[in-house]
């Protein structure tokens, strides 16, 4: 919006707060069009709707910021599809959506996936006898780590050619948001942070946190091509100490048929 000129879709799971956020938005400078959508990614009949409608629109498709997510401190909570809340919300639902609108990005030469990660990715394991049997902070820390091979296997499979598509995963840091809500006095927890002096704490503003986001949404097609398929912070690359920032490439591909097989037998 500040920079103007773009066309941008807001799709969000209670649209009331999607038109708060367009209203909020377009109080600020810049210029351009938002158009406020419906999408509930923990279930797949929304998901497909909303690509269905999306499609109607008859737009061009050159970035899909994959940005929702899930955080619950403990617990199991089942999706309306019955999967594990975190699985579905942060990675299947993401990866339906993807995959559903992927030859609409495809058309458009050097469109971008970005997915927002975390950077908690690299503290997770994979469950992968049964993906689905993880629950709280455990679950989303694997589903974290789901969307970094997510990106890394779209990279693989569709970043090859110099003309095609630029798959991105980004940590936000930690932004002072409200995917605590779900947490014991979250709301509580929220204010805290927000009063605490910057020098106390490693906490982000919503805007520092969209920051890296937005820049590979928007930077120049060279920087992005070379962060495809990878992990960025702060617009740099990122990766722990001793190496590589996932599992092996079979990893990739197995958490990629997995998760193909999962949103129903007709995407089989």
């Amino acid at each position: 919006w500040e920079d103007g000129g773009f066309h941008t879709v807001l799709a969000c799971r209670k649209v009331s707060d999607g038109e708060a956020a367009k209203e909020e938005i377009c109080k600020g400078k810049g210029g351009g069009k938002i158009t406020v959508m419906q999408l509930d990614l923990c279930n797949f009949e929304s998901v497909r709707s909303f690509c269905s409608e999306f499609r109607k629109l008859g737009l061009p498709l050159h970035v899909m910021i994959t940005n929702a997510g899930i955080l619950r401190w403990k617990g199991w909570v089942a999706s309306k599809d019955g999967f594990e809340e975190h699985l579905q919300a942060n990675h299947l639902g993401h990866f339906l959506l993807v995959r559903e609108l992927l030859p609409l990005l495809l058309k458009t030469p050097k469109s971008r996936v970005v997915s927002v990660g975390s950077e908690l990715c690299l503290h997770a394991s994979m469950k992968w006898d049964d993906l689905n049997n993880k629950a709280g902070f455990d679950a989303y820390m694997q589903s974290k780590l789901c969307n970094l091979l997510h990106i890394e296997e779209l990279h693989s499979r569709q970043g090859a050619a110099p003309a095609l598509l630029r798959a991105i995963c980004i940590d936000p840091g930690e932004a002072n948001t409200d995917i605590v809500r779900h947490f014991p006095m979250g709301w509580a927890i929220k204010i805290f942070l927000k009063f605490m002096p910057a020098t106390l704490t490693s906490q982000r503003t919503c805007k520092e946190g969209a920051d890296s986001a937005v820049f590979c949404a928007t930077c120049d097609d060279a920087t992005a091509a070379a962060f495809s398929g990878k992990f960025v912070r702060d617009r740099k690359l990122f990766a722990p100490a001793g190496g590589g920032t996932s599992l092996s490439p079979f990893s990739q591909i197995f958490l990629w048929a997995l998760a193909k097989g999962h949103p129903g037998k007709d995407d089989r």
